[in-house]
């Protein structure tokens, strides 16, 4: 009786953790008005609706139509899916940012934030498990690697090498 009363304990405490750490970051404390909700538009204590949070709305369901696979110009497209509130997606950032100085004209990086509700169709699209995620798309469109977590600048500048990409 004592292992199952320790096992139950086990699987609430479990089913409370994942949850907590499942909530995306100001989730619990939204307030929105079911008009604001269905827009995506950020509504005030006072219950008026943002205009720049319509704006935003609109320019964000218009990337929704045509999603990122690859560039025309770049040889290659990189794909990084994470959050801005995510720490290892968070040391990504100054890495992408070089890559694509390195590789200008070469490599062109797109960042989708998957906590976000623009960004959560791409998660879908490409389905990823976990984040940060880089997904390296050729011209063609075709994916090429993928890779889970933290990728340190060196390993993405051998990868990158291998395709022929030269760093300027």
């Amino acid at each position: 009786m004592r292992k199952l009363l320790y096992l139950t304990m086990i699987l609430i405490l479990a089913g409370a953790f994942t949850f907590c750490c499942n909530e995306q970051p100001g989730e619990s404390k939204q307030a929105e008005t079911k008009a604001g909700s269905e827009s995506g538009a950020s509504v005030r204590d006072n219950g008026e609706v943002s205009e720049s949070a319509v704006a935003k709305t609109n320019a964000q369901e218009a990337a929704k139509a045509e999603p990122i696979l690859a560039d025309e110009k770049a040889q290659i497209t990189f794909v990084e899916l994470g959050s801005v509130n995510c720490i290892p997606c968070k040391k990504m950032q100054p890495v992408m940012k070089s890559i694509e100085t390195k590789y200008a004209g070469q490599v062109k990086v797109v960042f989708h934030d998957v906590w976000t509700d623009e960004g959560k169709p791409f998660a879908r699209q490409y389905g990823i498990r976990l984040i940060p995620t880089q997904i390296f798309v050729d011209a063609a469109g075709k994916e090429i690697m993928r890779h889970e977590g933290f990728f340190p600048e060196g390993e993405i500048d051998a990868f990158l090498q291998l395709h022929g990409l030269k760093a300027q």
